[in-house]
């Protein structure tokens, strides 16, 4: 059985389960997150009888809940496999074609615009246009060195130099 095969049972599966939910979208964010929300709105609104800007932003209030609680978000990330897949194809051209992009998502189980974005990153990383940020540390907003320097606000100054 190939993975794209046993990618769209999952994923039907899930979809009967959502329709016996009694908090469609709660479960969805719980399997998806806001990914692919997109590609599921047409579904998402037929379940819950809401519109899109409905469902976007009760996916958002349930990430906001999970970042205010310390819990980890789950981010999208190719499995091995399917960056195999990518790499290979973008080894062989550089653009893709319409044709092309329908073959690799039937063998990578990835939508149209994953592939397209994946091949638009990789030609601006192989151009030399996109380099990966490093995280700079950020000196702590309160700490003395922040609060002593000519920057900090004069009246948060003097409230902390009470405590220093």
């Amino acid at each position: 059985m190939s993975y794209f095969v046993s990618f769209i049972e999952a994923e039907n599966e899930m979809w009967e389960s959502l329709k016996t939910s009694n908090d469609v979208l709660h479960d969805y964010y719980h399997k998806f997150g806001v990914q692919w929300i997109h590609d599921n709105k047409n579904r998402l609104m037929n379940l819950t009888g809401k519109s899109i800007t409905h469902i976007e932003n009760v996916l958002r209030l349930y990430r906001n809940e999970d970042r205010a609680t310390g819990q980890t978000i789950k981010a999208f990330s190719y499995t091995p496999e399917q960056r195999e897949r990518l790499f290979e194809a973008f080894n062989l051209n550089l653009s893709i074609s319409p044709v092309e992009i329908g073959e690799l998502s039937d063998k990578t189980g990835l939508t149209r615009s994953q592939i397209t974005s994946w091949f638009s990153k990789q030609r601006k990383i192989q151009n030399g246009t996109v380099v990966k940020k490093k995280r700079r540390a950020r000196p702590a907003y309160f700490s003395i060195e922040n609060i002593l320097s000519d920057k900090f606000p004069e009246k948060k100054k003097k409230k902390m130099m009470k405590f220093i």
